[in-house]
């Protein structure tokens, strides 16, 4: 990966895709390729959308495009609000998540989550994979970072800049965030099929 590549990615007060504009109202963080902004929008009606804004390079921000539009209608799949180009990069408009990324929100339980919340993120995030995979789309990055929690009791996976094709692309790849992806490897029709996971995911919990 690249840590430079997103450095390079402005901080903006405002952008506009497609006639509709959006005001910047903070950063969320950076990832190896493009970064990730709290951002408002006024709806037609008078009321206030709150949002979040995906920056990256047009290759890469089409590239992730590509892998997360089929798989729309998932509850457990972040939803887009829009994308396009801006000023030569690409921008894509998703919901915000009310309580961050699972990584922050398990720091807020000191005895760890309680079973039953752990429980149902462990099977929301498995029932996503599931469908992406019967998709024949491989996630590649899975870690809490890239778990939003969107209320109590329910998450949704994020960013898919490391998705690949299960078909025609080469999934034996070294890909997942260093250093700790893994890979792990299954026999499928004449070759084998290699599957990245970054870590695992292992939830904290309570007693």
């Amino acid at each position: 990966m690249n840590a430079c590549e997103s450095a390079l990615i402005p901080i903006r007060e405002k952008f506009e895709v497609f006639g509709i504009s959006y005001a910047v109202d903070g950063l969320l963080g950076r990832g190896a390729f493009g970064c990730v902004s709290h951002i408002k929008r006024i709806t037609p009606s008078g009321k206030i959308q709150e949002l979040a804004a995906k920056e990256q390079k047009t290759k890469k921000g089409v590239r992730e495009l590509d892998r997360l539009l089929p798989f729309q209608q998932h509850p457990h799949i972040i939803r887009l609000y829009g994308f396009g180009p801006v000023e030569g990069n690409f921008v894509i408009v998703m919901e915000r998540a009310r309580h961050g990324d699972l990584h922050k929100y398990v720091g807020c339980f000191p005895k760890g989550l309680p079973k039953p919340v752990a429980r149902a993120f462990y099977d929301q995030v498995l029932n996503a994979v599931h469908y992406l995979h019967q998709g024949r789309v491989a996630h590649c990055d899975i870690k809490p970072k890239n778990i939003l929690v969107m209320g109590a009791g329910h998450v949704r996976l994020t960013d898919f800049g490391q998705a690949a094709l299960m078909d025609g692309e080469d999934l034996c790849r070294n890909t997942g965030t260093p250093p700790t992806n893994r890979r792990r490897t299954s026999g499928r029709r004449r070759s084998t099929v290699c599957v990245k996971t970054s870590g695992e995911l292992r939830l904290p919990t309570s007693t």
